[in-house]
């Protein structure tokens, strides 16, 4: 049996040739992000029935010490594993090329839909009830899981109304999709959320 992390390098797993391959034309990923990322997803699941892991439930990440004290890690979670109950290889690594530093070859193209990627997963992220729309309500949620150890109920409260009044542009109290991106566009998303993967 092999292990991720082995005091002999030749022992090192490697990522399936057709999970490499998938990456390769499905992601911006290089070689040698995917092989880093494939240790770091074993590395997660090294307790699981076989080794390799196939698959990683949320259990595994709520091992993971600073995982674990992630404030919003359960709502990362319900991002990355939508309806899924398991998570492949594949599932998490697409997941995290979503926030993928970019470099100087980055074509244009790419710059946009990487943008936009990030645009949606936020969005998914505040909905919490992923009815398509971020309502008061889920503003609530996040603004308590994110700092409901330092603020007061009616902080939080204050908080999240602030929020749907500085997006909603319909007078709807709700915040559509181009809403929330609109309200994005005051950030750089090329230099913000941005996760440097590095190579194997």
């Amino acid at each position: 049996m092999t292990g991720c992390w082995s005091s002999n390098p030749e022992n090192l797993v490697k990522c399936p040739p057709g999970d490499m391959e998938i990456l390769r034309n499905t992601t911006n990923l290089k070689t040698g992000e995917i092989s880093y990322l494939y240790k770091r997803f074993c590395l997660l699941g090294k307790d699981s029935p076989s080794f390799p892991p196939k698959r990683l439930l949320k259990r595994h990440f709520l091992t993971v010490g600073h995982l674990a004290r992630n404030p919003i890690l359960a709502i990362l979670l319900k991002a990355m594993f939508k309806e899924r109950k398991t998570l492949t290889f594949v599932n998490f690594a697409r997941f995290l090329s979503i926030f993928q530093a970019n470099t100087l070859k980055t074509k244009k193209e790419q710059l946009v839909m990487a943008s936009e990627k990030k645009k949606r997963l936020l969005f998914s992220m505040y909905d919490t009830d992923m009815d398509g729309i971020i309502s008061h309500e889920d503003f609530i949620v996040i603004v308590h899981r994110l700092y409901g150890d330092i603020m007061s109920s009616k902080q939080v409260l204050e908080t999240a109304a602030t929020m749907i009044f500085e997006m909603d542009t319909s007078g709807t109290q709700k915040i559509l999709f181009q809403d929330f991106a609109d309200a994005l566009n005051v950030f750089d998303m090329d230099e913000t959320l941005v996760v440097k993967i590095h190579e194997d």
